[in-house]
């Protein structure tokens, strides 16, 4: 799997008198979340409960994020982005998956 980096997922913290620190996603927003949910959806079948269930979310925690009825903590957000990234990586490339699974078996 590889995770597309660039400005907008990760930034140097420049901290005075601190080891130079990394912040992961600083421009994630949920827009950016629904986005991506809704191609895996259209195009795949991706639907809010097997994407929460796979981050340890309930599928109505997911649902009220994306309806911005409820404003989700930052590791909330990077969750939810983590799980998209992982489902699109599986999902755009579920044959080679499957072929490694049977050759495991």
């Amino acid at each position: 799997m590889k995770l597309a980096y660039s400005d907008s997922f990760i930034r140097e913290v420049d901290i005075s008198g601190y080891e130079p620190m990394i912040w992961a996603l600083p421009k994630l927003s949920i827009g950016h979340l629904i986005e991506k949910f809704e191609y895996l959806k259209e195009n795949y079948g991706l639907t809010q409960s097997r994407l929460g269930y796979s981050i340890g979310l309930g599928e109505s925690t997911i649902s009220r994020i994306f309806r911005k009825a409820h404003s989700p903590n930052r590791a909330t957000l990077h969750s939810i982005w983590l799980g998209l990234t992982l489902w699109e990586d599986y999902l755009d490339n579920e044959e080679e998956y499957l072929k490694e699974m049977d050759q495991v078996s």
